[in-house]
């Protein structure tokens, strides 16, 4: 009995889940994405593979734009990222730290599936990365450090909604920073 219990309980809690995410991106709807991002970090003629962890926060401020479907989003983005590599018996170690806005257009072809693409402006790109020599007997571990305006950088993307306030999601960018990301959305 109480394992029948569970099977309708969890079946009512899979299709509440699965099929009530049936609304779009709007006006005045909130959305969080949390990502992990893979992508590069341009050193001295070396190209470090870099980690990054983010998060962008979207506000829809426009409706109807299409055909009556169609919404203009706004808001900012904050990312961390992070590689390492040894060349030339030389350790590498870049981070790097991002603030940015975003402008975003999202379209919804079929239920459930959030596409959308945008414009990523950045604040501010503060960029570190760290030389260590001891592989050559020398303790100086030079750095360097640069704090840069990003110009513009266009990005896509899609997310599918599980539910009415949570999904997954996927982003393309032509950015250095994270060309692929992966993560959760959740709508607020």
């Amino acid at each position: 009995m109480k394992l029948k219990l569970f099977c309708v309980a969890l079946m009512t809690l899979f299709a509440t889940t699965f099929v009530s995410a049936q609304n779009e991106f709007g006006k005045g709807d909130m959305a969080l994405n949390i990502n992990y991002g893979m992508g590069d970090f341009d050193f001295d003629d070396s190209n470090v593979f870099q980690h990054s962890l983010g998060a962008s926060l979207e506000y829809g401020i426009l409706d109807g734009i299409i055909k009556g479907k169609g919404t203009v989003a706004v808001g900012g983005q904050v990312g961390f990222g992070f590689g390492s590599k040894t060349e030339d018996g030389v350790d590498i170690n870049c981070t790097r730290f991002r603030i940015a806005t975003r402008g975003v257009f999202h379209y919804q072809f079929i239920p459930q599936l959030d596409t959308y693409a945008g414009i990523t402006l950045g604040i501010v790109d503060i960029d570190k990365a760290e030389l260590d020599f001891s592989d050559y007997g020398l303790e100086e571990k030079p750095e360097e450090k640069e704090t840069r305006f990003v110009g513009p950088v266009a990005f896509a993307g899609a997310r599918y909604m599980f539910s009415d306030s949570f999904g997954l999601n996927v982003e393309l960018s032509w950015d250095s920073f994270a060309m692929v990301g992966l993560g959760v959305t959740f709508k607020l």
